[in-house]
């Protein structure tokens, strides 16, 4: 879908309910931050949308995480190689709480109490993995 604001045109992905909601010369509520659109409020739906800047951020987490794991693996060796399945399992509630830090989508409680979940699953994995690595 394409929005038109000043002398500006911006192509952005919607959901479907919204492309199919929206007629071409509809008006929407723009929210623009440093000449991005940032929300869109048309025909009773919202949509949220990432500046290149979160996206960007969003990017080097991402990549923090993945460095952190390949220098515990390059210090300590292989005998962390039997935690990457519970390394794998953390990275899940760790994108869900660095997106909602970000504030791109507040979680809500089923949100965190899946990020806790999970977080306990993957130290869990963790400790099992270690006391069999050591028997």
């Amino acid at each position: 879908m394409s929005v038109r604001f000043g002398q500006r045109t911006q192509s952005l992905n919607v959901d479907e309910s919204t492309y199919r909601a929206v007629d071409r010369g509809d008006p929407a509520k723009l929210r623009i931050w440093r000449k991005e659109v940032v929300r869109m409020v048309t025909q009773g739906h919202t949509e949220i949308f990432l500046t290149s800047s979160e996206e960007a951020s969003a990017a080097w987490l991402l990549l923090g995480w993945i460095l952190l794991g390949t220098a515990w693996l390059a210090v300590f060796g292989l005998w962390l190689f039997p935690l990457l399945g519970a390394w794998l399992v953390l990275a899940v509630p760790y994108g869900m709480v660095a997106y909602n830090m970000l504030g791109l989508n507040p979680m809500g409680t089923v949100g965190w109490s899946t990020a806790g979940v999970l977080t306990v699953a993957g130290v869990w994995l963790m400790g099992r993995s270690l006391s069999n690595a050591v028997e």
